[in-house]
């Protein structure tokens, strides 16, 4: 093990742009609001999940040469929970080497499909896992989903590597830590010494891609999605369900870390990252975080309720003030609030869960966001790491609440699968540390096809045209 120090360099993607033709490069950019940021390259070994419990791993030599295929039969979480920590790794980094990747959200919409019941006669037997109460509310399960499912991206994707690119901000340093051969750290520092002209970007750089954007859910379509779920919530099925639209834009040959740097300087946000697989890529630009752990310690910030933001800073301030004073915003944060509550307890020590801060004004170039903050302890003594992250996994903001039923509903209505989009990209640290993000404010780059996605939680009150035009605030960052 060695820690290399470098000449500090704030923006992060700038190092990071060495690595960003090569497959299986992953960058995690604070875009400097959070104190670290870090990067790795060249994994030794490689997962990919197209299908649930089967796995496809490969492993590669010291000079990146494909060693072995081999396909494992088990669940992701399964698979990472045997994944050995090691308590000689400095604490002081946010990544000492292990797994970097993404979890998308067809991934826990598969794994809810298949623990469904195939026919009626064995439904109350399974109402009680499925998070149901009563047949009634199981009708949905009849429902076969009209989902276009032609974006067909890997469920999950990940790297275990061994070394990384570090920022501190608070200290301004760079580092590089390895934890690999001499060879390996060798061809690293080579990569990282070569001379590197980035493209500059102009403030206009945005309109340069020539996108013709799609919109796949009519303005209709969505209004009677609304209103279909303003019905389901009256019949008591649920309180709160996330309902999103997608874009898409054909682009063959599009440099995706173009558009990502356009983006980021766009619209810097704390929870960005780039990953680029033999499949896809995948930019985002997202402001929330999801699970992180330090110390035996969980924290989770749920964003619910948003305002868009006004160049006039006196319209501003009252727009910020009148969302911290929506008591429908309001409700709407604490209802997921309270299911995160819920989902971190199935982990942690009895009565450790707390609410430090509910429902604090966070603003970015685009929109005011509601945000708040639930923390715990975890119990170690039963539960690991990751399985903090399977039982909170998909993050309660982007679903609704109760969670599996607004999941159901989530598949009967939206018109497109959301692949990558409101799933997870996340770093377990051989250090004991883990960290994630919610995917959303994201672009998914695949096929030469390119998608982003917008919506909203909608609850009793919610205005069907203000949903809709709330959903185009949150995505004009991207597609304008």
């Amino acid at each position: 093990m060695s820690l290399i120090e470098l000449p500090y360099q704030a923006d992060i993607s700038q190092r990071f742009a060495h690595f960003k033709h090569l497959e299986w490069s992953m960058l995690f950019d604070s875009c400097q609001q959070e104190r670290f940021d870090w990067f790795s390259s060249l994994p030794s070994k490689t997962v990919t999940l197209k299908s649930i419990n089967v796995i496809t791993q490969k492993s590669y030599s010291k000079e990146q040469n494909l060693l072995e295929t081999t396909t494992i039969n088990e669940d992701i979480f399964t698979y990472l929970n045997k994944f050995e920590f090691d308590d000689t790794h400095p604490q002081n980094l946010p990544f000492t080497g292990g797994w970097l990747g993404y979890l998308s959200y067809d991934l826990a919409q598969a794994e809810l499909n298949d623990k469904q019941p195939n026919n009626k006669d064995s439904f109350n037997t399974t109402l009680e896992q499925l998070g149901l109460n009563d047949l009634a509310q199981a009708d949905i399960i009849d429902k076969q989903p009209n989902k276009n499912h032609s974006f067909n991206t890997p469920l999950a994707q990940l790297g275990l590597y061994d070394w990384a690119c570090i920022n501190d901000h608070k200290l301004k340093k760079s580092y590089l830590w390895f934890n690999c051969s001499d060879s390996k750290q060798l061809k690293i520092e080579h990569i990282l010494s070569a001379e590197l002209k980035l493209p500059e970007l102009k403030s206009n750089e945005h309109n340069t891609f020539n996108f013709d954007w799609k919109n796949l859910t009519t303005k209709t379509n969505y209004i009677n999605n609304v209103e279909s779920i303003l019905a389901y919530i009256l019949e008591g099925d649920c309180y709160q369900t996330n309902y999103t639209q997608c874009w898409e834009s054909k682009i063959p040959d599009l440099d995706s870390f173009v558009l990502y740097q356009s983006r980021k300087q766009k619209c810097p946000t704390p929870f960005s990252g780039y990953i680029v697989t033999p499949e896809l890529v995948l930019a985002s630009h997202s402001p929330e975080a999801f699970i992180s752990i330090k110390d035996n310690q969980i924290d989770t910030y749920p964003i619910k309720g948003t305002t868009p933001r006004s160049d006039d800073p006196i319209e501003d301030a009252l727009l910020k003030t009148k969302l911290a004073c929506s008591a429908k915003d309001r409700a709407e944060n604490i209802m997921i609030t309270d299911l995160l509550r819920n989902d971190l307890s199935k982990t942690a020590i009895a009565g450790s869960v707390k609410c430090p801060e509910i429902c604090k004004v966070y603003s970015y170039s685009n929109v005011h966001h509601l945000v708040s903050h639930v923390s715990a302890t975890l119990n170690s003594a039963k539960y690991s790491i990751v399985d903090v992250l399977k039982h909170a996994f998909p993050g309660g903001s982007i679903t609704g609440a109760p969670k599996k039923r607004a999941m159901q509903i989530i598949d009967e209505l939206e018109d497109q699968s959301r692949s990558l989009y409101c799933g997870s990209m996340f770093a377990l640290s051989c250090n004991k540390q883990l960290h994630s993000n919610i995917l959303i404010r994201s672009f998914i780059y695949f096929e030469q096809t390119l998608r982003c996605y917008a919506g909203g939680g909608i609850v009793m009150d919610s205005d069907p045209q203000s949903e809709y035009q709330e959903s185009l605030s949150k995505v004009s960052i991207l597609k304008d």
